[in-house]
């Protein structure tokens, strides 16, 4: 269900200047085209993409109403604004809907080009993601629900700012009734730059505006400087061209080109290749989008794509004024930055460590950046007798603790303390205490000693022959199995990354089917080691007993599974039963995930006899 209305240039309190129009133009003679360098072949690429373009203008998807408004641009003049406000199929249980404003990644140059009809940069549902988890979400979508403008500044922040604010108070106007009055925003990438330019703007200054209360930003790897974000792409390319796929290339280098020069008039195209530079003249006279462009390039050799050393750009102040991080935000802004992100330029990174500094800290902990230091001293933005001050009193503890003058324990302490046998006693009680039991089908355990074969996983074989069993080689010789597991994780290749358990929480295929047949063998026991929650029915519903544990030694646990003493664990979370309830929880809301095999705080105790 898609509805399409015009907002009123009064109801949101512009003047009508400019108007949203219907028509697009994706059309170019092959004449025009040749005269901007753009041959036979690139005119044939060009309008067998621009096609497809076509296609996706007017694709109407989504319980969303399209809107036509204005907004000032960077310059103050008015530009037409168009977007959609999407709300939840049903709502979370609030009397309204809490309120998202989005703005999108590689936000459009032209009609067709917007987020919505642009998909080979970015999932154009991203906004989605929000209705699902009952936000409502106004968000401008430029020029991609019928506007042909084609002079919109959409690499100036400010201008972004403007056309959420404004498309938030449009959205207010026409549905107060059920949209709350608290109002976040969201955005990534280019978007990204924008909401937090938008948290640093007057517009949320004071606790109540006329769009409503605001209560914070989400800027996920955010764009900034985009000068320098330009230069550095440009020059990683030219440095290993291989890196670099050419699809990628020839669409983002004439987009973030012609959006530099429309935000920032002084640069002229210095940092691309002259082949390029001289087919931008085409975008004056029809829509290029993505895949457009990179009919119009892709066929370029890259001495003609990318002049990345080419001269100083004289848009270097500009790039300052539009980008965001250099203001004060009221209410809390938080920024998400990836390892591999490029947008979140140096000097805002050494910024930040030069106010954390001035502030008192005298110790950056989880970074290792110390050139970032080194780099505010030297350019005399952070003084070196500061430095001297937490190096003294860093020192100070040091002195303290002994650490210079007597880097040594006590040895008749540290005896005492270390394999204290009373301390040890406590710490295997609390182990086997804190062992959870989810499920014991008649009563199996606690087991009995009674010369038993068992087949092992995860478990020493002497610690249980010590205690009377037999231990055998195949679950198919066994009168009982016991494993012990650990959750199920997706191993990643390197990195930070390769520390942490992470992906799917249920076990593959061939583990289940591996599983399966030691249950089909012989009464099982499971023991899985929870680091994070796991995906476990099948476990739960084969299986005769089921454990799980958190770092439980084997002697503590088999003392448990004997019947020395009682497990007394509680689930610390909830465990799924699929990853399709996963998905489709909001994580921001407990006991939100549908179908549990166990709710949080479950937990069962041996019978006393």
């Amino acid at each position: 269900m898609r509805a399409s209305i015009s907002l009123t240039f009064d109801l949101i309190g512009l003047q009508a200047g400019v108007f949203a129009l219907e028509a697009s133009n994706f059309n170019v003679s092959a004449k025009v085209a040749q005269s901007y360098g753009c041959g036979s072949d690139c005119y044939q690429v060009l309008q067998f993409i621009n096609e497809a373009d076509r296609s996706m203008v007017h694709t109407e998807t989504g319980f969303d109403f399209d809107f036509y408004a204005t907004a000032k641009n960077f310059s103050r003049s008015l530009v037409p604004v168009t977007g959609f406000i999407a709300f939840p199929i049903v709502p979370i249980g609030t009397r309204k809907y809490p309120l998202v404003a989005f703005a999108h990644g590689t936000i459009g140059l032209y009609q067709g080009c917007a987020p919505s009809a642009s998909p080979s940069l970015f999932d154009y549902g991203t906004w989605s993601l929000m209705t699902n988890r009952g936000y409502a979400v106004v968000a401008t979508d430029y020029a991609g629900l019928g506007n042909n403008y084609t002079t919109h500044k959409y690499c100036s922040f400010p201008a972004h700012v403007n056309d959420l604010y404004y498309s938030v108070m449009a959205a207010s106007k026409a549905f107060g009734y059920i949209l709350s009055e608290d109002w976040i925003s969201v955005g990534h990438s280019q978007g990204g730059g924008a909401v937090w330019k938008l948290a640093e703007s007057k517009f949320v200054q004071h606790a109540v505006s006329d769009a409503g209360r605001y209560l914070g930003t989400v800027a996920i790897s955010p764009a900034t400087t985009i000068l320098d974000m330009f230069k550095l792409y440009g020059e990683n390319l030219e440095k290993d061209p291989k890196k670099f796929r050419p699809y990628d290339v020839a669409a983002e280098l004439p987009s973030f080109s012609i959006g530099l020069s429309r935000v920032l008039p002084k640069y002229k195209h210095e940092l691309l290749g002259k082949g390029l530079k001289q087919r931008l003249g085409l975008m004056d006279k029809t829509q290029v989008c993505t895949n457009g462009m990179i009919g119009m390039s892709v066929d370029l050799p890259i001495k003609d794509v990318i002049h990345a050393k080419g001269g100083e750009s004289n848009g270097e102040k500009g790039q300052h004024d539009t980008a965001p991080g250099s203001g004060q935000s009221p209410q809390p802004v938080l920024v998400v930055q990836g390892l591999n992100d490029t947008g979140n330029k140096v000097h805002l990174q050494a910024e930040r460590v030069r106010k954390v500094i001035e502030a008192g800290c005298d110790q950056l902990g989880g970074e290792s950046r110390p050139e970032l230091v080194v780099k505010l001293v030297q350019q005399g933005l952070l003084p070196e007798s500061r430095i001297d001050v937490s190096v003294r009193r860093l020192s100070q503890e040091k002195f303290k603790l002994g650490l210079f003058d007597n880097p040594f324990v006590d040895i008749e302490q540290a005896t005492a303390i270390v394999g204290n046998a009373e301390f040890l006693k406590e710490g295997m009680k609390a182990q086997m205490r804190s062992l959870t039991l989810l499920t014991n089908k008649e009563s199996i355990l606690p087991i009995r000693t009674k010369a038993r074969r068992l087949y092992l996983e995860g478990i020493g074989r002497e610690i249980v022959i010590s205690r009377g069993f037999q231990v055998v080689d195949t679950s198919n010789e066994a009168d009982l199995a016991i494993l012990r597991l650990k959750a199920p994780y997706e191993p990643r290749s390197g990195g930070f990354e390769k520390m942490f358990h992470t992906g799917s929480l249920e076990f593959s295929k061939e583990e289940k089917a591996r599983q399966a047949k030691i249950f089909a063998a012989a009464p099982t026991i499971i023991d899985i080691h929870l680091d994070r929650p796991a995906i476990i029915p099948e476990i739960v519903s084969a299986a005769s007993a089921v454990f799980v544990s958190y770092g439980t030694g084997v002697e503590a646990f088999m003392d448990v599974v004997c019947g020395k003493a009682s497990p007394e664990g509680l689930l610390p979370f909830d465990l799924p039963s699929s990853m399709k309830h996963v998905q489709n929880s909001r994580s921001d809301l407990q006991y939100d995930t549908e179908s549990l095999t166990f709710r949080f705080g479950h937990g069962l105790q041996y019978v006393k006899e």
